[in-house]
């Protein structure tokens, strides 16, 4: 189980907030993980905005960060798992800045693929994985072993241009499109709307109806790019997967990307976005 960490969905910003509360639930999700025998690991993703203060338009402000390390420095004291991704994604602004789309706090798709890999990395570490099974998965997270296209046009986010300034946003988004050179046999699911099917990396990382939409009309949410899109709950499933473990994410928009490149490595990922539940 995977609790990711990213940006307002989870630690509120512009105002230093108590996270004691917060801290607590995790840790309580955290023991009850572990009484049904399954491992349990906060991750701390990274966020466009702090990454780089000095980027921020005039009169922004952002303490995000410092609250993550208030929760981190929660959770370790009450001996809950956590890994803290923030420094594997910063660097020099312009390092910094080809992380993320443009227009959008969002990271890009070879980012996303990049956190995969630390994500294939972290299961194959936590479930004890073999060697053999280990090495196969890493192999298929790898740039190298991805067809990559960046499209001809420029994408507008739903909403993005529109509310963001400064030099860190600017320009409209141009979108790299990634796809597996190897074979791939895959199943895809959304129980509570009653949607399945079965199929190709290519046939099903991008829905059909958002395929229509996202590639020829140039604007579009940002999720309607994964499989899945926007939904609050999606079951992935493959056949062929050489890390043969169960994986549920529990995140905000950022875990729409980070659930469909592992798909590739892992035999089953069920994603839950808790902000789209009532309870």
């Amino acid at each position: 189980v995977l609790l990711l960490g990213t940006d307002h969905a989870m630690l509120p910003t512009g105002k230093r907030w108590p996270m004691a509360a917060a801290a607590a639930n995790v840790a309580a999700f955290s023991e009850y993980c572990r009484s049904l025998g399954s491992r349990y690991l906060y991750v701390q993703l990274p966020k466009k905005l702090d990454v780089r203060k000095t980027m921020l338009p005039p009169g922004v402000t952002d303490v995000a960060y410092e609250n993550a390390d208030d929760l981190l420095g929660r959770l370790e004291d009450a001996g809950v798992a956590t890994e803290d991704w923030r420094a594997r994604f910063a660097g020099t602004a312009e390092q910094v800045a080809a992380n993320f789309y443009p227009s959008d706090t969002h990271w890009n798709n070879p980012a996303s693929l990049r956190a995969a890999r630390e994500l294939a990395s972290v299961t194959v570490r936590l479930c004890e994985v073999d060697v053999t099974s280990a090495r196969l998965a890493d192999e298929r997270l790898r740039p190298e072993s991805w067809n990559a296209v960046e499209l001809g046009r420029h994408f507008k986010f739903d909403g993005a241009l529109a509310r963001r300034t400064g030099r860190f946003f600017a320009k409209a988004n141009r979108v790299t499109a990634l796809w597996p050179k190897f074979e791939t046999e895959l199943a895809f699911a959304q129980p509570d709307e009653n949607r399945q099917a079965s199929g190709s990396f290519l046939e099903l990382a991008v829905p059909a109806y958002a395929q229509a939409f996202f590639w020829r009309q140039g604007t579009c949410s940002f999720s309607a790019q994964y499989a899945g899109g926007g939904a609050r709950f999606v079951r992935l499933v493959n056949y062929r997967a050489p890390i043969d473990r169960k994986v549920l994410l529990i995140g905000d928009s950022f875990s729409r990307s980070l659930r469909t490149y592992p798909w590739v490595a892992v035999r089953e990922i069920v994603s839950v976005d808790p902000r789209q539940f009532a309870q």
